[in-house]
C-alpha cells in the first residue's frame, strides 16, 4: 500500500503475525500516516507485528516516534513489535538516537518470525 509518495508498506499476515515491509523514507511528511496505517493493521489483524526495514532508505525522529507509538499500541493489545533487516546505517541511527535497546531487532525475517512463534507458545 502506498502511504505517501515516498513510502510504501507491503503487508503479509501469517500465523497471527503481521509482517509489514517498509520501502522508502519515513519522515515528518508521512510518519503520521504510517502510524495510522500500522495502528489500523493491529486493530484488524492482531497485535503481533514485525517491521521489515530491509528497503527503508531514510529515517528521522518522526519515524522513531511512529515506531514507538506502534509498539505501545501492540503492547496495549497484548502483542509486540519486532524489527528486522535493519541495515548497518539504520542501526547506527538507532544507536545514536538511544533507540537500539528500545526495540527488539532481529537479523532477518526468519529469525523474527521464529521468535514470535516461540514467544506465542510460551
Amino acid at each position: 500500500m502506498d502511504i505517501a509518495d515516498n513510502l510504501k508498506v507491503n503487508l503479509v499476515v501469517q500465523e497471527n503475525t503481521c509482517i509489514a515491509s517498509i520501502e522508502g523514507r519515513i519522515d515528518s511528511s508521512n510518519a503520521t500516516k504510517l502510524t495510522e496505517y500500522l495502528t489500523q493493521v493491529i486493530t484488524e489483524h492482531g497485535p503481533t507485528m514485525i517491521l521489515d526495514l530491509k528497503d527503508l532508505s531514510y529515517l528521522t525522529s518522526a519515524g522513531f516516534r511512529a515506531m514507538l507509538i506502534t509498539t505501545d499500541e501492540a503492547e496495549e493489545k497484548g502483542g509486540a513489535l519486532t524489527l528486522c533487516n535493519v541495515s548497518p546505517d539504520m542501526k547506527e541511527l538507532f544507536e545514536m538516537g538511544g533507540m537500539i535497546d528500545v526495540f527488539v531487532i532481529h537479523e532477518n525475517i526468519d529469525a523474527a518470525v521464529s521468535s514470535r512463534q516461540h514467544n506465542a507458545s510460551m
